[in-house]
C-alpha cells in the first residue's frame, strides 16, 4: 500500500508542481495587482475595467467573437468528426492525422499564410478578377470577418478531435436497433446519436470558446483597428502604457466572463447530455 502511496505521489508531483508555480502562483499575483498599487488596497482598476466604455465594448466583443467561432467550429467539425467515426483502419488514420496535420504548424506562420490568401492581392482576390466575378480587389484582410476565419481554421482541428472522440464511444448497435423497429436512417440519428454526441459537441464549443477568449496574435494580424480583442488591450496596458494594475483587473473580468459563460452553458447543457448518454456510452 505504501508503495503505491509513492508511485502514485511521484506520478502527481510533476503536474502538481507545474500548476502551482505556472497558472497558482501567476494568478495570486494578478489578483494582487489588481487590487493593491504603491498606496495599498484599491478597486479603481476593477472599477475602470468593468464600467469604462471602451473595455466593455471590447470584452462584448471578445465573448461575441468567441462564441461564434465556437459555434461554426461545432457546425463545421460535427459532419467531419462523424465522418472520422463511420470509417476504420488505415484510412481512419490517415485521416486523423491529415486532421491534426495543422497543429504542427505555428499559430503565427498560419495567420500569415491568411494574409497571403485575403490580401488586396492575394489568392482569393485574383481568382475572382480572373474569373471575371468582381472588377476590382475586396478588402478582406484587416476585417471581422478575416478574424473570424483565421480563428476558425487554428482551432478546427481540436474541435474535430473532441467530437470524434465522443463519438467513438457511443454504442453503434443502438442506430442498428433503431433501424431494425422501424426509424429511417435519418430519423435514426437524429433521435439516437445525435443526443449521445451532444457530451462531446458541449465539450468542444466550451474548450473552443475558452481557447478563442485569449487569442491575441490572430487579430493583431489581420483584424482591423475595430477587431481587437480584449487580449490585445491587455497586452497594451502592460507594454505600453505599462498600468499593470488595469491589465490585470482586465483579466480577471476577462477570465470570470469567460467562466461564467462556459458555467451557464455547461449548467444548461450538460444536464440534457448526461442524460442523453444513460446506457448510450461503451463503458
Amino acid at each position: 500500500m505504501n508503495h503505491r502511496i509513492m508511485t502514485t505521489a511521484m506520478l502527481l508531483a510533476a503536474p502538481l508542481l507545474l500548476t502551482i508555480f505556472a497558472f497558482i502562483i501567476p494568478m495570486i499575483e494578478v489578483v494582487r495587482w489588481s487590487l493593491f498599487d504603491g498606496q495599498g488596497f484599491t478597486t479603481e482598476h476593477l472599477e475602470t475595467a468593468l464600467t469604462d466604455e471602451l473595455f466593455v465594448l471590447v470584452l462584448w466583443q471578445t465573448l461575441v467573437l468567441s462564441a461564434q467561432v465556437a459555434a461554426l467550429c461545432v457546425v463545421i467539425g460535427y459532419p467531419v468528426a462523424y465522418y472520422l467515426s463511420v470509417l476504420s483502419g488505415p484510412l481512419q488514420r490517415l485521416c486523423v492525422l491529415l486532421i491534426t496535420f495543422p497543429l504542427w504548424v505555428s499559430v503565427l506562420v498560419r495567420t500569415y499564410a491568411w494574409i497571403v490568401v485575403l490580401g488586396r492581392e492575394g489568392l482569393v482576390n485574383l481568382l475572382l478578377l480572373g474569373s471575371g466575378v468582381i472588377d476590382e480587389p475586396l478588402k478582406l484582410i484587416f476585417t471581422r470577418g478575416a478574424v473570424l476565419v483565421a480563428s476558425i481554421q487554428v482551432l478546427l482541428p481540436l474541435a474535430i478531435l473532441i467530437i470524434y472522440g465522443a463519438m467513438s464511444q457511443i454504442n453503434r448497435t443502438l442506430m442498428q436497433a433503431a433501424r431494425v423497429l422501424g426509424a429511417p436512417p435519418s430519423s435514426a440519428f437524429r433521435v439516437v446519436f445525435l443526443p449521445l454526441s451532444m457530451n462531446g459537441v458541449i465539450s468542444s464549443a466550451i474548450l473552443i470558446f475558452i481557447l478563442s477568449l485569449g487569442f491575441y496574435v490572430t487579430p493583431a494580424l489581420v483584424g482591423g483597428p475595430r477587431d481587437i480583442m480584449i487580449s490585445n488591450v491587455i497586452a497594451a496596458q502592460i507594454n505600453q502604457t505599462l498600468d499593470w494594475g488595469l491589465g490585470a483587473a482586465l483579466g480577471i473580468v476577462l477570465l470570470g466572463a469567460g467562466l461564467g459563460v462556459a458555467g451557464l452553458t455547461y449548467l444548461i447543457l450538460g444536464q440534457f447530455a448526461a442524460k442523453a448518454n444513460d446506457g448510450g456510452v461503451r463503458s
